[in-house]
């Protein structure tokens, strides 16, 4: 599991998908929350002894060419 934090708006208001650890089965899943949502059950165990994990972000090129592909301004000083 690498990437997360996928939003989907539903009736009753925001819903995102999260990973989560299972410290009684040791399973990782994804489970898609209400941020008010504070108990979420293990779909292998049933287990609530689950925790949140943090999504790690993976970003390709260097901080330079990332600065310059993202600029709205051409090298010459004008708009692009």
């Amino acid at each position: 599991m690498k990437k997360r934090a996928h939003f989907l708006e539903k009736k009753e208001g925001l819903m995102i998908l999260f990973e989560f650890y299972c410290e009684d089965c040791k399973k990782e899943f994804e489970e898609l929350v209400s941020s008010s949502d504070s108990n979420v059950r293990c779909p292998f165990c049933g287990s609530k002894n689950t925790k949140k994990l943090i999504s790690a972000v993976k970003v390709t090129g260097s901080e330079q060419s990332r600065i310059t592909s993202n600029s709205s301004c051409s090298s010459t000083g004008g708009f692009a």
